[in-house]
């Protein structure tokens, strides 16, 4: 699959997970997604993908926050894991 291809593959799998509703959703990127997590005390709804490059990281996590998911800086070096996480019960809404 080439980088493209799969970074739009990892767009369409945020947007059908998120249903559009992005500001009740946080985006990251880490080189560790494990470690990652367990520093958001393990959200139970997590979900990550590894992109094909920092740079495909870096587009979907702009692209989403664009659109008015949450952000958390980048974790490590080489950060080319992509993950959204939403809290359990979360509504906050960005006014």
């Amino acid at each position: 699959m080439s980088n493209m291809v799969f970074r739009i593959k990892i767009v369409e799998d945020i947007e059908q997970i998120t249903s559009g509703y992005y500001t009740r959703w946080t985006i990251g990127l880490t080189e560790d997604p494990d470690r990652r997590k367990e520093e958001h005390k393990n959200p139970a709804i997590w979900y990550q993908w590894q992109a094909d490059s920092q740079l495909d990281a870096k587009y979907i996590e702009m692209y989403f926050q664009g659109k008015g998911m949450w952000g958390f800086p980048a974790e490590g070096d080489e950060p080319t894991y992509v993950y959204i996480f939403q809290l359990e019960g979360t509504s906050k809404v960005r006014c």
